[in-house]
């Protein structure tokens, strides 16, 4: 896609991310395609691998981040399954660069749209943070299109840890050099103190890039130089995710759930996300992973996968 002056912060660092994309897709170690399809929010690039024959697993990345990383899931579990990895749209990889609204049902909007691209009338599907919440509110959106679903660290259950100085001047674009918030707010959710977790090398110099060059109040629709009406906006976005869903759709998730989350998340109390979940959502397996952080999906790549696998051939 183009350069978009509302989701990058100059065209030079466009281009380092798209090098970084570059990098990021050479690096894997199995065999990958890469395709467009279409949705009503514009074109969506999907890195696919696996047998075509092979059941499908669609994979949602976080927020600010991009499918190449979700690698280590790729090439642990492309052996089992026909595995499909979009870019979010309006998020820095190489899909439109519009995203849906955090307020309404666009982001299942352009899940379903997704899975009709793929001519997927059903599938397994996981999400990591806000990918995670995506799958959760589709899975109570669409229960029919999802065979199972798996929340890996989802924001939206329990309600958000706030960082009033870090991540509250990034997300609104407070300040002109994002650089210091984020690299802040970075260690505070991945690394937190106490924990004695180390920063996977790959997963920050890539959140580092982001930070830099992407502008992080676009999902909550904002510019890099917002209106207060944008701020207004982004705020409502905020408090939404501070407060979690309402049990009310926790209830409406249907399909078989695993919920896995790490004992040192950052972003919210791991016991809160799966007492929680246990309480109002009819299907959910809920473990927290020991001596785990946010990163799971990096941190303990194997084990996630082995939950996953064994998940998808009990449930």
């Amino acid at each position: 896609m183009p350069y978009d002056p509302f989701l990058y912060r100059s065209p030079e660092g466009y281009a380092v991310l798209e090098r970084w994309y570059d990098e990021a897709l050479s690096a894997f170690r199995v065999p990958i395609t890469t395709r467009y399809i279409s949705t009503r929010f514009g074109q969506t690039h999907v890195i696919g691998a696996g047998a075509e024959s092979a059941p499908p697993l669609v994979l949602i990345h976080g927020y600010g981040a991009g499918s190449p990383l979700w690698r280590q899931q790729i090439e642990g579990l492309a052996a089992h399954y026909r595995l499909y990895a979009p870019d979010c749209v309006g998020q820095p990889g190489r899909s439109a660069t519009t995203p849906p609204s955090l307020l309404d049902d666009g982001w299942s909007w352009w899940l379903q749209d997704v899975l009709d691209g793929l001519e997927l009338q059903r599938a397994a599907l996981a999400g990591t943070c806000l990918g995670g919440w995506m799958v959760m509110r589709f899975a109570a959106f669409a229960p029919e299109r999802v065979s199972h679903a798996i929340l890996l660290s989802p924001v939206g259950i329990a309600p958000f840890r706030i960082y009033w100085r870090s991540g509250v001047p990034l997300v609104l674009n407070l300040h002109n050099d994002p650089s210091y918030f984020g690299q802040r707010l970075m260690r505070m959710v991945f690394v937190p103190p106490r924990s004695n977790l180390k920063f996977n090398r790959e997963v920050f110099y890539a959140l580092s890039l982001v930070v830099k060059h992407y502008n992080a109040g676009a999902l909550a629709g904002m510019s890099a130089k917002p209106t207060l009406r944008e701020v207004l906006r982004g705020t409502r976005a905020l408090i939404k995710f501070v407060r979690g869903e309402p049990s009310r759709v926790l209830r409406e998730v249907r399909p078989p759930t695993l919920l896995l989350v790490g004992q040192y998340e950052g972003i919210f109390d791991a016991s809160k996300a799966v007492r929680r979940a246990i309480r109002h959502m009819p299907n959910v397996r809920a473990e927290i992973l020991p001596n785990v952080g946010h990163a799971a999906i990096y941190d303990a790549a194997e084990q996630v996968n082995a939950r996953i696998h064994q998940f998808l051939n009990s449930a």
